[in-house]
């Protein structure tokens, strides 16, 4: 057999399976269309992307920067800040603050509805300059709000579920903790979790709240 007799034999061959098979032959080439669709319309955005993420993570000051501790331990409020003073770089830094983060479960039942989730607890400095929010709805913690318990819920998590500017959740061990307004965060432009890319947002929350209540709370 010739090389143009092969050529045409698997021709026919191919043509003859692919109409018997016309299902899976129509169903594979809507997701290969669908898949080169999306991903040259995400390329052609890339630059916008990225420069759209430059300028938010620049309104909100992130952090360019972040030391962590070993999961479950702590030190002294102040330490760290004490240890940057005295270190090499300290002129190279414009703002530093130390927060205090938590894992936590989040009960945000109401109206009949279940709603309880794991969670974080954020405790921030009032007026920090680092990690900044942007409150979406009610108000954002003051300095007033740095003796009693208070916090800022993730704005994701909110209007996933569609709650309140201001309400009232609860916490491990039956405690209540009210939160003044939604925020929106730098590291949680688009929350993740392990195993999840996107729309975790219905399955963890983040609360902020004052380094204080964090430290009651935790």
């Amino acid at each position: 057999m010739s090389r143009s007799q092969r050529a045409g034999f698997w021709a026919r061959w191919a043509l003859r399976d692919a109409r018997s098979r016309w299902i899976q032959v129509l169903s594979i080439s809507l997701l290969l269309a669908l898949g080169v669709g999306m991903y040259s319309g995400m390329s052609s955005m890339r630059d916008w992307r990225t420069s759209s993420a430059r300028a938010s993570f620049g309104e909100l000051r992130m952090h360019d920067l972040r030391l962590s501790l070993p999961e479950g331990s702590f030190v002294r409020q102040g330490a760290l800040m004490d240890a940057l003073q005295r270190s090499s770089p300290r002129a190279e830094i414009l703002s530093a603050a130390e927060r205090l983060v938590v894992p936590t479960q989040v009960d945000a039942s109401a109206a009949g509805r279940s709603i309880i989730v794991p969670g974080r607890l954020v405790g921030a400095p009032v007026g920090t300059r680092v990690d900044t929010r942007d409150v979406t709805l009610g108000r954002g913690l003051t300095g007033a709000d740095d003796g009693r318990p208070a916090a800022e819920l993730e704005q994701n998590f909110a209007q996933h579920y569609d709650l309140p500017a201001s309400g009232v959740i609860r916490l491990p061990g039956g405690r209540s903790l009210r939160y003044v307004g939604q925020a929106g965060a730098p590291e949680y432009f688009i929350v993740t979790t392990p195993g999840a890319d996107f729309g975790a947002e219905a399955n963890f929350a983040v609360l902020f709240t004052t380094l204080r209540t964090a430290q009651r709370l935790g």
